[in-house]
């Protein structure tokens, strides 16, 4: 009965234990996303797309942003700006957007 025990413990902490360790493990190699939506204002509408293009695009890229997707889409009489942007960890998407806040541009 005391090796069954014994067992049955190995059995559980390896569960338990092993869990936890491989959820850590996997979270650090998945990449964090950012979905952000931007209501525009319908008569705004091109001067956003061309500060966006000619502005923001390339400020994200100097500081590492990665563009998955953007969309504009309607949604209750107003425009939306949709961008998915990419980071392969926590820490390099706060340093992206430190030094994209703090450019001078």
């Amino acid at each position: 009965m005391k090796h069954l025990f014994t067992l049955s413990m190995l059995i559980l902490g390896y569960f338990t234990l092993g869990q936890k360790d491989s959820k850590e493990n996997i979270s650090t190699l998945q990449p964090i996303h950012q979905l952000r939506i931007y209501e525009i204002p319908k008569e705004n509408k091109q001067i956003f797309h061309g500060r966006f293009r000619d502005h923001a695009l390339r400020i994200m890229k100097k500081y590492g942003f990665t563009i998955v997707a953007i969309r504009e889409s309607e949604f209750q009489e107003k425009t939306e700006f949709v961008c998915l942007l990419e980071w392969k960890d926590e820490h390099a998407m706060t340093i992206s957007w430190e030094g994209f806040m703090a450019d001078k541009e």
